[in-house]
């Protein structure tokens, strides 16, 4: 990994992360996106700033208290 991303698109993430897979997804966040899994963390953290720990309680399955 860089150690500078800056402008940087990531390709193939999954090969970094073995735990993604190549299903397709709805957004969470209720904007009717829908996205290959390592396309949708992407999308959570830069289109609706969602931290990093709220997207992996996501991923682990945990509900999410509604955002303001």
């Amino acid at each position: 990994m860089p150690a500078d991303a800056t402008g940087i698109r990531p390709k193939g993430i999954y090969r970094f992360f073995p735990c993604l897979d190549n299903s397709v997804r709805r957004c969470p966040d209720d904007c009717r996106k829908q996205l290959l899994l390592d396309s949708l963390l992407i999308h959570l953290n830069d289109d609706h700033h969602w931290s990093r720990e709220r997207i992996a309680r996501w991923l682990a399955g945990v509900p999410q208290p509604a955002q303001r």
